[in-house]
């Protein structure tokens, strides 16, 4: 009789063997001459089409890389300022210093102003590599339409960072389905951590 009950629960066993996640590899990935960070080393880089077709992006980033499903995926832009400032920056003795705190409340309330639900669990600015970041952890669900023009509800898990380094500014994010936060929280924090410009 035992041997019976063992067969049956067979298909459950393999079934969650199977899909239960592995450990991720992450590979140190230099985007550019002035961007390295680890990246999944399963991820793909995604083609300049892939990017436009698959996540409706307008304004090209530097390189967007996903898993294989693409539901995962890691984008890091860079914009030049020429006068080497912003809105949030002044020059002082001949260094432009931008005020990060006051640029991370307008961060998050364009956040907020985009998304809906927006829970914020990770809000600083933070220096990593010897050079400060706004680091903004959040969960949001995002409403938009699917190919049949039907509303679709997507809770979303993102860790966006945004830095500054000479007349270049960069904004890195990683995002994943709110139901995959546990799975991916971890290497985003190492990813994050792995940042350099």
């Amino acid at each position: 009789m035992r041997k019976r009950q063992f067969w049956l629960i067979l298909p459950i066993i393999t079934f969650l063997v199977a899909f239960t996640s592995a450990d991720v590899t992450l590979k140190r990935e230099n985007i550019n001459r002035r961007v390295i960070m680890l990246i999944p080393s399963d991820f793909i880089k995604l083609s300049d089409e892939n990017v436009i077709k698959n996540y409706g992006m307008q304004k090209l980033p530097l390189a967007m890389f996903a898993n294989g499903i693409g539901d995962v995926n890691v984008t890091i832009s860079e914009t030049i300022d020429s006068l080497g400032t912003s809105k949030f920056s002044s020059v002082k003795a001949g260094k432009i210093q931008h005020d990060l705190s006051i640029e991370k409340s307008f961060r998050k309330s364009s956040i907020r102003a985009n998304m809906e639900k927006v829970t914020f669990l990770t809000d600083e600015v933070r220096e990593m590599n010897k050079v400060p970041f706004i680091v903004l952890e959040f969960e949001s669900k995002l409403v938009g339409k699917n190919n049949l023009n039907q509303d679709v509800e997507t809770e979303m898990y993102n860790y966006i960072i945004y830095g500054y380094r000479k007349n270049r500014n960069y904004i890195i994010n990683l995002a994943a389905p709110l139901v995959k936060k546990d799975e991916w929280k971890k290497y985003f924090d190492e990813m994050v951590l792995s940042i350099q410009i």
